[in-house]
């Protein structure tokens, strides 16, 4: 992860600064640069995720879609 920041921020997507409520951590956000960027990157992602859909039935792609969200939650709830 660190190295993926440090390019980002070298690129000029992102920006980081200390956190002033807490020195110890870093607050990262993204640049003007990289928020123009947004729309193209949404729309990247929606056509990436239609094609994928194509190789799956329709059940198939709940599945995963349910199999996704339960590994996404327990990623955020295991700090």
């Amino acid at each position: 992860m660190a190295k993926t920041l440090s390019r980002m921020e070298r690129d000029g997507l992102i920006q980081s600064s200390t956190d002033p409520n807490d020195r110890r951590s870093t607050l990262i956000s993204l640049t003007s640069s990289a928020a123009k960027k947004l729309p193209d990157i949404a729309a990247a992602v929606a056509s990436i995720n239609a094609k994928s859909h194509l190789y799956l039935s329709g059940e198939d792609s709940e599945l995963l879609l349910d199999l996704l969200r339960r590994v996404i939650n327990g990623l955020a709830n295991d700090e």
